[in-house]
């Protein structure tokens, strides 16, 4: 019996390119040849799915070490949901887990069991797990770096510690324990610590509850302040998120009042200037904001158009924001509103290749 690798690549090409999304992925793992295969197969998934369901409950006596996890994805434009989990797992790692970030196909959770901090990655379309070393403080920021270029992933954790000190964790797929680097902050106000932190282009960057910048370069392990005293904007956010990309950094804060609307104010970063400009409109692109937040175009991009000038967060509604805005009745624009009430976590598609466990492990080994 001839072997599904034997099957010429521009056949297998023309037949991935005929399935639906969910399929194009997982048939990559049907045969490692295919997980390379050219990255120009026809897909018009240019925006985040979301994870709308993450549910864990209690398996009844004996069977206490473990528990029933429920997964599901969603495509937002359709309204398609993918049961992608619905089995048992370990107790110790999925009960009462939380999503902290998301990249290319993968999900970082956080599971605190009061003395410590247990984290893995969860990939959904894989159902694969990879657990990370213990960690014994709190954790008030957290992500990891992961594209399409390469399966090369490394997780950041940061914190800080008494005065103005900053903590940073890093460690890899596979690795037994945290590499740990401690700074003194440079942030201006005192007891400012970091809330927030996004990855881009090999350095990760953390915002301080005042709006304070600072970034780590995993590369040489030296961490900057970007942000000068009189770039430091009035700060008078519940909560913020950040989001790095193609090159820029912009930040949403958000705060809760008294009436239906949530107070909204949109920041991208000067280099140049070293300061916070506020934005007064999206120019026609669309947030998608969680634990890892995503900035899309919007203008004139099929399905997703109508959402040009809004913001998408997880568990809320969406809200439009400057620009040429208007409310649309169309069940695409109604699909991708209810989809955003539900998210729990957005999560890029890994549509180019599907990294598997194996290739984080290996590619750290490097």
């Amino acid at each position: 019996m001839r072997s599904y690798s034997d099957l010429p690549l521009d056949i297998i090409e023309n037949i991935i390119g005929r399935l639906r999304l969910i399929d194009r992925i997982r048939i990559r793992g049907v045969c490692k040849d295919w997980s390379v295969l050219s990255c120009e197969i026809p897909s018009v998934d240019k925006y985040p799915w979301a994870m709308t369901s993450f549910w864990w409950y209690p398996y009844p006596y004996p069977y206490n070490d473990v528990i029933y996890v429920e997964c599901k994805l969603s495509d937002p434009p359709v309204s398609k949901q993918y049961a992608v989990e619905g089995a048992l797992r370990g107790k110790e790692f999925f009960g009462s887990a939380w999503p902290r970030a998301s990249s290319y196909g993968w999900l970082l959770f956080e599971h605190n069991n009061f003395s410590s901090s247990v984290m893995f990655l969860y990939c959904p379309f894989t159902r694969e797990v990879i657990n990370l070393p213990e960690l014994k403080k709190y954790i008030p920021g957290a992500t990891f770096s992961l594209d399409a270029t390469s399966p090369k992933c490394v997780i950041f954790t940061l914190g800080y510690s008494r005065g103005k000190k900053i903590r940073i964790n890093i460690c890899c797929p596979g690795d037994k324990s945290w590499k740990t680097f401690k700074f003194m902050s440079g942030f201006e106000k005192y007891n400012n610590p970091p809330v927030e932190a996004a990855y881009g282009n090999g350095i990760f960057y953390c915002v301080s509850t005042r709006g304070e910048l600072g970034a780590f370069n995993v590369g040489l392990g030296e961490w900057t302040v970007l942000s000068n005293l009189k770039g430091v904007p009035s700060f008078e956010f519940d909560f913020v998120n950040l989001i790095a990309s193609d090159g820029n950094l912009q930040l949403i804060g958000w705060r809760h009042t008294f009436s239906e609307e949530n107070y909204l104010k949109i920041l991208k970063f000067d280099f140049s200037e070293k300061h916070w400009v506020e934005e007064r409109n999206l120019e026609d692109r669309v947030l998608f904001t969680g634990c890892t937040s995503f900035s899309c175009p919007a203008l004139g991009v099929g399905e997703i158009s109508e959402l040009a000038n809004h913001v998408l967060p997880c568990g809320d509604k969406a809200i439009r924001y400057g620009g040429s805005t208007s409310s649309s009745n169309s069940q695409h624009y109604h699909n991708w509103v209810e989809t955003a009430r539900n998210a729990k976590a957005w999560i890029e598609v890994p549509i180019r290749r599907l990294w598997t466990a194996n290739d984080l492990i290996n590619a750290a080994l490097l």
